[in-house]
């Protein structure tokens, strides 16, 4: 069956070739054509692993000052690296000459899209500057494999802002600037396997750069009329942050703090938490999250999101809206879209950029279903 799938790829491969086109996969190639020749390619033993280094989308490293125009990847890595001394172990690669743990299904994608550079520029978000989008591996010491990873970096023509593009460690992609009035970023995401049993299939997803990150494209967001949000985190193999942020219409908010909030410390007693707080949101950052949660369509959106790696966080988001409708995520990881990354980001955020006030737990705002 394996070879019947190889000569099945080859030829599709031929085929490109004998219509003397530069790749037969362009930004109209469907879900269904990406899902068809990823799955009668990729169906063989693979072993996922790697050590990304994750990061929220919404994180910000900056380096002031005018922007270089950085001409090549020597400049580029320089450059990361003066931003963050993380980025030492990152270096541009393209995808074509990735040493690769995973399946190298996601080489042959690449070749077929043209995507055969480590970086490519262009305006994004229309400010007047270029852009990079660049693909290239995390090597870590004694490594001798390509841990996979993708950032732009998003000039504002004083800074460049870095906005990782992979969504969760142990996965890869292929970035495809699509030009015109509106620019998008069209990625491709090849499936997850492990010794032959497919866990995703490959997809695609068209991105737009708004609300300073990307985010899936909707061309027509409908407004709804959002009362409650209730989002909590449950613990992970470490010192992440267990709590609970509450927000009524009003902009009333509650912040029940359980764990690693303000401490790194685990308390010898669990039942001793570390506070129960209220405040009134800041009216641009209830705004702010008013409109990227409309923007989402969220009632579209799956119930439940799972990264497929151990010892992650998990979190649930309830929307309640429209005189009582709701929509409730469960999403192990955090990263079941782009957009609900950001939301993610902007609720935890809030811990620390609101004027919050300790007091005793009101009976009832707590969300029962979580840890």
């Amino acid at each position: 069956m394996k070879n019947y799938f190889f000569y099945l790829f080859l030829i599709v491969l031929i085929s490109c070739a004998d219509r003397n086109k530069k790749y037969c996969f362009n930004a109209s190639t469907t879900d269904d054509q990406i899902s068809a020749l990823y799955i009668a390619v990729s169906n063989q033993d693979s072993e996922i692993n790697g050590n990304l280094y994750e990061q929220s989308l919404i994180t910000k490293t900056r380096k002031s000052g005018k922007t270089p125009s950085l001409k090549n990847e020597t400049e580029i890595e320089n450059y990361l690296t003066e931003i963050d001394s993380f980025y030492r172990n990152f270096k541009l690669t393209a995808i074509k000459d990735m040493n690769l743990t995973e399946d190298t299904i996601i080489k042959t994608f690449a070749h077929n899209l043209g995507i055969n550079k480590s970086f490519y520029k262009y305006d994004i978000d229309k400010n007047g500057h270029d852009d990079i989008i660049t693909t290239g591996c995390f090597y870590w010491p004694e490594q001798k494999y390509c841990s996979f990873n993708s950032i732009a970096l998003m000039n504002t023509g004083n800074e460049y802002v870095i906005k990782p593009l992979l969504k969760s460690h142990n996965s890869s992609l292929v970035p495809v600037i699509i030009p015109g009035n509106n620019t998008f970023l069209k990625i491709y995401n090849p499936p997850i396997a492990i010794r032959g049993y497919t866990l995703q299939k490959g997809y695609s997803t068209t991105l737009t750069y708004k609300f300073d990150n990307f985010i899936e494209y909707n061309p027509n967001p409908i407004q709804k009329n959002i009362q409650r949000i209730e989002f909590g985190t449950t613990p992970c193999y470490g010192t992440c942050p267990v709590f609970q942020i509450i927000i009524d219409k009003n902009r009333k908010a509650y912040y029940i703090a359980k764990y690693y909030n303000f401490t790194q410390k685990l308390p010898e007693d669990l039942a001793k938490e570390e506070g129960f707080f209220t405040t009134n949101l800041k009216n641009e950052d209830f705004n702010s999250i008013e409109k990227i949660i409309n923007y989402l369509d969220f009632n579209n959106l799956k119930p439940g999101y799972s990264v497929y790696h151990t010892d992650a966080p998990s979190c649930l988001l309830k929307i309640t809206y429209n005189d009582g409708k709701s929509k409730i995520i469960n999403d192990y990881g955090l990263s079941g879209t782009y957009g609900l990354k950001i939301l993610y980001a902007l609720l935890t955020d809030l811990r620390n950029n609101q004027e919050w006030i300790k007091t005793d737990e009101i009976e009832g705002i707590r969300i029962k279903d979580l840890y």
